[in-house]
Protein backbone atom coordinates (compact mmCIF):
# COMPACT_ATOMS: atom_id res chain seq x y z
CA UNK A 1 0.00 0.00 0.00
CA UNK A 2 1.11 3.51 -0.77
CA UNK A 3 1.09 5.80 2.25
CA UNK A 4 0.10 9.43 2.54
CA UNK A 5 0.90 12.23 4.94
CA UNK A 6 -1.79 13.56 7.19
CA UNK A 7 -2.17 17.09 8.56
CA UNK A 8 0.47 18.19 11.02
CA UNK A 9 -0.20 18.38 14.74
CA UNK A 10 0.85 21.49 16.64
CA UNK A 11 3.98 19.89 18.09
CA UNK A 12 5.47 19.27 14.65
CA UNK A 13 4.63 22.74 13.40
CA UNK A 14 6.21 24.43 16.40
CA UNK A 15 9.42 22.46 15.91
CA UNK A 16 10.36 24.43 12.78
CA UNK A 17 11.39 27.99 13.54
CA UNK A 18 12.57 30.33 10.78
CA UNK A 19 16.20 29.52 10.05
CA UNK A 20 19.14 31.68 9.10
CA UNK A 21 19.66 31.86 5.34
CA UNK A 22 23.13 32.18 3.83
CA UNK A 23 24.53 32.83 0.38
CA UNK A 24 25.39 29.74 -1.63
CA UNK A 25 29.16 30.19 -1.29
CA UNK A 26 28.90 30.66 2.47
CA UNK A 27 26.59 27.67 2.86
CA UNK A 28 29.00 25.41 0.97
CA UNK A 29 31.90 26.63 3.08
CA UNK A 30 29.93 25.69 6.20
CA UNK A 31 29.11 22.29 4.72
CA UNK A 32 32.65 21.38 3.70
CA UNK A 33 34.38 23.05 6.63
CA UNK A 34 32.13 21.99 9.48
CA UNK A 35 28.91 20.10 8.83
CA UNK A 36 30.46 17.23 6.85
CA UNK A 37 33.82 17.30 8.67
CA UNK A 38 32.81 16.35 12.23
CA UNK A 39 36.38 15.70 13.39
CA UNK A 40 37.62 19.03 12.01
CA UNK A 41 40.33 17.05 10.28
CA UNK A 42 39.87 18.47 6.76
CA UNK A 43 38.68 15.03 5.64
CA UNK A 44 35.23 15.07 4.03
CA UNK A 45 33.33 11.97 2.86
CA UNK A 46 31.09 11.71 -0.19
CA UNK A 47 27.60 10.80 0.97
CA UNK A 48 27.00 8.38 -1.91
CA UNK A 49 30.35 6.62 -2.28
CA UNK A 50 32.01 7.00 1.12
CA UNK A 51 35.17 8.30 -0.57
CA UNK A 52 37.15 10.43 1.89
CA UNK A 53 38.57 13.58 0.32
CA UNK A 54 41.60 14.94 2.22
CA UNK A 55 42.62 18.56 2.56
CA UNK A 56 39.08 19.95 2.32
CA UNK A 57 37.99 22.91 4.44
CA UNK A 58 35.96 25.09 2.05
CA UNK A 59 34.37 25.08 -1.41
CA UNK A 60 37.61 25.82 -3.28
CA UNK A 61 39.58 22.99 -1.68
CA UNK A 62 36.57 20.71 -2.20
CA UNK A 63 36.58 21.48 -5.92
CA UNK A 64 40.26 20.55 -6.10
CA UNK A 65 39.35 17.19 -4.57
CA UNK A 66 36.46 16.63 -7.01
CA UNK A 67 33.72 17.29 -4.47
CA UNK A 68 30.72 19.52 -4.84
CA UNK A 69 27.34 20.00 -3.16
CA UNK A 70 24.54 17.48 -3.58
CA UNK A 71 21.03 18.89 -3.28
CA UNK A 72 19.10 15.81 -2.24
CA UNK A 73 16.01 17.67 -3.48
CA UNK A 74 17.38 18.82 -6.86
CA UNK A 75 17.65 22.49 -7.68
CA UNK A 76 15.79 21.84 -10.93
CA UNK A 77 12.89 20.48 -8.87
CA UNK A 78 12.53 23.58 -6.75
CA UNK A 79 15.49 23.84 -4.39
CA UNK A 80 15.78 27.56 -5.04
CA UNK A 81 15.93 30.67 -2.89
CA UNK A 82 16.38 29.79 0.81
CA UNK A 83 15.93 26.10 -0.04
CA UNK A 84 19.04 26.14 -2.23
CA UNK A 85 21.28 26.78 0.77
CA UNK A 86 19.43 24.79 3.45
CA UNK A 87 22.12 22.56 4.96
CA UNK A 88 19.62 19.92 6.04
CA UNK A 89 19.46 18.64 2.46
CA UNK A 90 22.96 19.59 1.22
CA UNK A 91 25.71 17.00 1.40
CA UNK A 92 29.28 16.71 0.15
CA UNK A 93 29.37 14.50 -2.92
CA UNK A 94 31.80 13.17 -5.48
CA UNK A 95 31.42 15.14 -8.72
CA UNK A 96 31.00 12.13 -11.00
CA UNK A 97 28.44 10.57 -8.69
CA UNK A 98 26.57 13.85 -8.44
CA UNK A 99 26.45 14.04 -12.22
CA UNK A 100 25.14 10.48 -12.37
CA UNK A 101 22.40 11.20 -9.85
CA UNK A 102 21.43 14.33 -11.80
CA UNK A 103 17.82 15.13 -10.85
CA UNK A 104 16.50 11.57 -10.96
CA UNK A 105 14.17 10.46 -8.18
CA UNK A 106 15.31 8.08 -5.48
CA UNK A 107 14.21 4.48 -5.80
CA UNK A 108 15.11 0.80 -5.81
CA UNK A 109 17.22 -0.14 -8.83
CA UNK A 110 16.33 -3.41 -10.54
CA UNK A 111 18.34 -2.92 -13.75
CA UNK A 112 21.73 -1.33 -13.06
CA UNK A 113 23.16 1.22 -15.51
CA UNK A 114 25.94 2.48 -13.25
CA UNK A 115 27.26 1.81 -9.76
CA UNK A 116 29.82 3.48 -7.55
CA UNK A 117 33.24 1.83 -7.36
CA UNK A 118 34.54 3.57 -4.26
CA UNK A 119 33.56 3.37 -0.63
CA UNK A 120 31.30 0.45 0.30
CA UNK A 121 32.19 -2.20 -2.28
CA UNK A 122 31.70 -5.54 -0.51
CA UNK A 123 28.19 -6.14 -1.85
CA UNK A 124 26.17 -4.62 -4.66
CA UNK A 125 23.45 -3.60 -2.19
CA UNK A 126 25.99 -1.40 -0.40
CA UNK A 127 26.82 0.60 -3.51
CA UNK A 128 25.00 3.64 -4.81
CA UNK A 129 23.46 2.80 -8.16
CA UNK A 130 21.61 4.33 -11.10
CA UNK A 131 19.19 2.36 -13.21
CA UNK A 132 15.59 1.32 -13.79
CA UNK A 133 13.13 0.42 -11.07
CA UNK A 134 10.47 -2.28 -11.43
CA UNK A 135 8.13 0.18 -13.17
CA UNK A 136 10.75 1.25 -15.71
CA UNK A 137 11.53 4.63 -14.15
CA UNK A 138 15.14 5.81 -14.06
CA UNK A 139 16.01 6.14 -10.36
CA UNK A 140 19.01 6.63 -8.10
CA UNK A 141 19.57 4.31 -5.14
CA UNK A 142 21.97 5.51 -2.41
CA UNK A 143 24.24 3.07 -0.62
CA UNK A 144 22.64 1.16 2.21
CA UNK A 145 24.18 3.11 5.09
CA UNK A 146 22.74 6.50 4.07
CA UNK A 147 19.31 5.62 2.69
CA UNK A 148 17.55 6.65 5.87
CA UNK A 149 19.53 9.91 5.97
CA UNK A 150 18.46 10.70 2.42
CA UNK A 151 14.84 9.82 3.18
CA UNK A 152 14.69 12.08 6.22
CA UNK A 153 16.33 14.95 4.31
CA UNK A 154 13.68 14.68 1.59
CA UNK A 155 10.83 14.44 4.10
CA UNK A 156 12.23 17.54 5.81
CA UNK A 157 12.42 19.42 2.52
CA UNK A 158 8.84 18.61 1.62
CA UNK A 159 7.61 19.59 5.07
CA UNK A 160 9.36 22.97 4.98
CA UNK A 161 9.20 23.89 1.30
CA UNK A 162 6.67 21.60 -0.40
CA UNK A 163 3.64 23.48 0.88
CA UNK A 164 2.81 27.06 1.78
CA UNK A 165 4.38 30.12 0.22
CA UNK A 166 7.09 28.29 -1.75
CA UNK A 167 4.83 25.51 -2.99
CA UNK A 168 4.45 27.10 -6.44
CA UNK A 169 8.18 26.77 -7.14
CA UNK A 170 8.53 23.17 -5.93
CA UNK A 171 8.06 20.31 -8.39
CA UNK A 172 6.58 17.32 -6.53
CA UNK A 173 6.89 14.79 -9.37
CA UNK A 174 9.91 13.05 -7.83
CA UNK A 175 8.43 13.12 -4.34
CA UNK A 176 5.22 11.45 -5.46
CA UNK A 177 7.27 8.63 -6.96
CA UNK A 178 9.71 8.41 -4.04
CA UNK A 179 7.45 8.60 -1.03
CA UNK A 180 6.71 4.88 -0.50
CA UNK A 181 10.37 3.90 -0.64
CA UNK A 182 11.46 6.88 1.46
CA UNK A 183 9.19 5.65 4.24
CA UNK A 184 10.67 2.19 3.87
CA UNK A 185 14.23 3.48 3.98
CA UNK A 186 13.40 5.55 7.04
CA UNK A 187 12.39 2.34 8.82
CA UNK A 188 15.22 0.17 7.50
CA UNK A 189 18.02 2.68 8.19
CA UNK A 190 17.08 4.34 11.48
CA UNK A 191 18.64 7.50 12.87
CA UNK A 192 22.10 6.93 14.34
CA UNK A 193 24.39 9.09 16.43
CA UNK A 194 26.33 10.38 13.43
CA UNK A 195 23.11 11.70 11.88
CA UNK A 196 22.06 13.29 15.18
CA UNK A 197 25.46 14.95 15.46
CA UNK A 198 25.20 16.34 11.93
CA UNK A 199 21.75 17.72 12.71
CA UNK A 200 23.24 19.42 15.77
CA UNK A 201 25.98 21.02 13.69
CA UNK A 202 23.43 22.32 11.19
CA UNK A 203 21.34 23.68 14.06
CA UNK A 204 24.37 25.53 15.43
CA UNK A 205 24.83 27.23 12.05
CA UNK A 206 21.36 27.93 10.68
CA UNK A 207 19.21 27.66 13.80
CA UNK A 208 16.69 24.93 12.95
CA UNK A 209 16.51 21.15 13.14
CA UNK A 210 15.19 18.26 11.08
CA UNK A 211 12.27 17.06 13.23
CA UNK A 212 12.45 13.54 11.75
CA UNK A 213 15.93 13.10 13.22
CA UNK A 214 14.91 14.30 16.68
CA UNK A 215 11.58 12.44 16.50
CA UNK A 216 11.72 9.63 13.91
CA UNK A 217 8.45 8.26 15.28
CA UNK A 218 6.67 11.28 13.78
CA UNK A 219 7.13 9.75 10.33
CA UNK A 220 5.07 6.71 11.27
CA UNK A 221 2.58 8.78 13.24
CA UNK A 222 1.81 10.91 10.19
CA UNK A 223 1.50 7.97 7.79
CA UNK A 224 -1.45 5.72 7.02
CA UNK A 225 -2.49 3.31 4.33
CA UNK A 226 -4.08 4.36 1.08
CA UNK A 227 -4.70 2.63 -2.23
CA UNK A 228 -1.79 2.30 -4.65
CA UNK A 229 -2.93 5.07 -6.98
CA UNK A 230 -0.28 7.77 -6.82
CA UNK A 231 -2.79 10.20 -8.25
CA UNK A 232 -4.81 9.99 -5.04
CA UNK A 233 -1.95 10.54 -2.61
CA UNK A 234 -2.43 13.35 -0.14
CA UNK A 235 0.64 14.98 1.34
CA UNK A 236 1.41 16.59 4.67
CA UNK A 237 0.27 20.13 5.30
CA UNK A 238 2.86 22.03 7.28
CA UNK A 239 1.13 24.27 9.85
Amino acid sequence: HTRYWRDWSSDVCSSDLPHRVFGYDEARDFMFGSVDDPQDANRVPCIYTGRIAPGVDDRDSATRQNLNAEHVWPQSKGAVGPARTDLHHLFAVDMETNNRRSSYPMGHVEMVYWEAHEGDTLEMAQKSRLGKDAAGNTVFEPRTSVRGNVARALLYFYTVYGVGKQRASVDLANFRLELPILLRWHAEDPVDQAERDRDERVFAIQGNRNPYIDHPEWVDRKSTRLNSSHANISYAVFC
